[in-house]
């Protein structure tokens, strides 16, 4: 009988060590903080344009000012 005894406190034991915190504890807070920095350099931008284009450009007539800008507001 002592040894039976002697199960059943062990697996008391077992029992209470599953359930250590008392159920008016309340857990700590985790805390967690994550910093990332990201550096680049900026960059001007680059027109990506051939010799080709650049002459078809300049080869475009420029048209008149339309007649309706003098009737418009000077910019600030």
């Amino acid at each position: 009988d002592a040894n039976e005894d002697d199960e059943e406190q062990d697996e008391n034991d077992d029992d209470e060590e599953e359930h250590p915190a008392s159920s008016d504890s309340i857990p700590p807070r985790l805390a967690l903080r994550v910093t990332a920095r990201i550096s680049f350099r900026l960059q001007p931008p680059t027109m990506s344009f051939t010799k080709e284009d650049a002459e078809t450009f300049l080869a475009m007539p420029i048209p008149l000012p339309s007649p309706l800008t003098t009737l418009s507001s000077p910019l600030p």
